[in-house]
């Protein structure tokens, strides 16, 4: 609908109004983190790199995990978000430590999804097909840019 930049500037302003509403005690935690997790999927999808750099400057993998816990569906999300940080655009050249990272978190958020829900379970299917087509990923990084560059 060619309205992210509305959208994105809107989830900041919750984001941002959210930390004063924590400090007077108006809105939980939780809530301000949930709020922080969207603000970075809309940021993701406008500038790739300025999604990473608030994840890793707000900590929020940590601070997700400490305040709704290790196994918590909320945490899973983070997870998921930071690593689709972390892969940035499928058609360009991940570094290679980034998709070691991202690949590793879905294929720990994948066993987790397995054991909770069952093999089954189509959340579970999902997170174990994205393990192994960033897998796939990490065998075929740069292939295309190597090929372009020798042609």
């Amino acid at each position: 609908l060619g309205r992210r930049d509305e959208c994105l500037a809107l989830r900041r302003e919750n984001y941002e109004a959210g930390a004063e509403a924590v400090a007077d005690g108006v809105v939980s935690i939780k809530a301000h983190l949930t709020h922080a997790i969207e603000y970075c999927e809309s940021l993701n999808r406008v500038d790739n790199a300025a999604a990473k750099a608030f994840m890793r400057d707000q900590d929020l993998i940590a601070r997700v995990t400490s305040e709704f816990g290790e196994d918590h569906p909320t945490t899973h999300g983070c997870l998921h978000t930071y690593a689709f940080t972390l892969i940035g655009d499928p058609r360009r050249r991940c570094p290679d430590d980034d998709l070691a990272e991202a690949t590793a978190i879905f294929v720990d958020i994948a066993r987790k999804w397995r054991r909770r829900l069952g093999a089954a379970h189509p959340q579970a299917e999902m997170m174990q097909e994205g393990a192994k087509i960033l897998q796939a990923r990490i065998a075929f990084n740069g292939v295309l840019d190597e090929l372009l560059a020798a042609a």
